[in-house]
């Protein structure tokens, strides 16, 4: 169960007699905050602007630390940190992690985040996090794998375990702390029994490692260390904050032309890149979920585990989600032009908020979608069943400067 959906209904915070209510559609506050909130004492995540922190960085919060919660239309709520309880405060960053969007997020937010980890872990309470992650490990016990808890150590002390950020199959990833202090994303992968899968496995695994480690962009995540611990596997990652696209669409709907040719814009830059490289990149999982969008509104994107380096002869296993598949995919043999596919039929849902049917030429329009004659030519030519018919990423590039030069002249396409 997805955490907004967990946090559910209503989580409540206490301040003597005063409620703040958390749910997955936003906050509400009490009359006392009436003035500081401009008059509104409901806001939803979107309209979060930013969370700020003054935090001395004791053992026991004091008076003087504060949240500050900015909102877009200029409210400024102060939150005094002493009055939540250790753990009323750790299901409030949930909250916060998983459904706000588009805000800026203090720097200390992880800090504060991990000292209130192991201030319950101490004091035995049943947090939601734990609650959910004892949840997760038996769902795996029948498979022999259980996902990390939130303060293990692995490579040897490098890295610590803050918390969960996705799992499935026999593989899982979390934001990890090194020794230094910067945050990380840790992929963990288990690769069965049979030395003959194992084997196979740790081969694609590492050639990952290689494909990841030779690029250098600044919208793809950088991979720092590689270690095998306890029979799994750990790439370390550069740490993106953001949220998913898919989550953002789940949350807001679907977007205005301008953003989503924005956002198209940087994905085909992507691309470009990774099919430019020699041999090409192919990273054959192109989708909402696999794009990360960050404070600063660029885009990252991540989860390489579908990648490959394209060989003539290369026959290869069916990976990615199926709405977003190119039939060549689907018969195992990739090429750029899936990913080019991938990237059109993003584009139908980010401007509908509807997947598009697999195997469909996408056509935003005919979902009634406020979308331009030229941007839904581009996405039905990128979604063409037969690879040849579908333009290049350097075409798409082109295109898409054009379109968004007429765009902020205020021109119809």
């Amino acid at each position: 169960m997805a955490l907004c959906t967990a946090i559910g209904a209503i989580c409540t915070f206490l301040f003597e007699d005063d409620t703040i209510r958390v749910s997955k559609e936003g906050l509400s506050f009490p009359l006392k905050y009436f003035q500081s909130c401009r008059s509104r004492l409901q806001y939803g995540w979107s309209e979060l602007a930013s969370l700020h922190l003054k935090w001395k960085r004791e053992a026991d919060l004091s008076p003087e630390d504060t949240m500050m919660l900015a909102f877009k239309n200029g409210a400024l709520v102060n939150l005094p940190l002493f009055r939540f309880t250790d753990a009323d405060l750790e299901q409030f960053f949930i909250a916060f992690e998983s459904c706000s969007t588009h805000c800026e997020r203090d720097a200390e937010l992880d800090d504060l985040e991990y000292a209130l980890q192991q201030s319950n872990a101490k004091e035995r309470q049943v947090s939601f996090t734990q609650i959910w992650e004892k949840s997760l490990a038996r769902r795996f016990s029948g498979a022999t794998f259980a996902p990390l808890e939130p303060g293990s150590t692995l490579g040897a002390g490098r890295y610590n375990i803050l918390r969960q950020l996705g799992f499935g199959g026999f593989s899982a990833v979390y934001l990890a702390r090194t020794r230094n202090g910067d945050n990380v994303v840790l992929k963990e992968s288990v690769f069965g029994q049979s030395e003959q899968i194992s084997d196979k496995a740790t081969e694609l695994f590492k050639r990952e490692l290689e494909i990841l480690g030779k690029l250098d962009h600044g919208n793809i995540a950088k991979v720092h260390d590689y270690f095998i611990e306890n029979g799994r596997h750990y790439i370390s990652m550069e740490y993106f904050a953001g949220t998913d696209l898919s989550k953002l669409i789940s949350s807001e709907g679907a977007q205005a032309e301008a953003c989503v040719i924005n956002w198209a814009q940087q994905l085909a830059d992507i691309l470009l890149y990774l099919h430019s490289q020699s041999p090409p990149v192919v990273h054959r999982d192109i989708s909402p979920d696999n794009l990360l969008l960050r404070a600063d509104g660029s885009l990252a994107l991540i989860d390489f585990g579908a990648a490959k380096e394209i060989a003539a002869s290369f026959t290869g296993t069916i990976i990615g989600k199926q709405a977003y598949m190119a039939p060549e995919q689907l018969k195992g043999k990739p090429t750029e032009q899936s990913d080019i596919y991938a990237f059109g039929a993003t584009m139908h849902f980010l401007l509908t908020g509807k997947h598009p049917v697999a195997l469909e030429v996408s056509a935003p329009k005919n979902e009634k979608a406020s979308v331009s004659a030229n941007f839904n030519k581009l996405i039905m030519q990128c979604t063409q069943q037969d690879k040849d018919m579908r333009p290049s990423a350097d075409d798409i590039v082109g295109l898409l400067h054009s379109y968004n030069s007429e765009l902020e002249k205020g021109q119809k396409l």
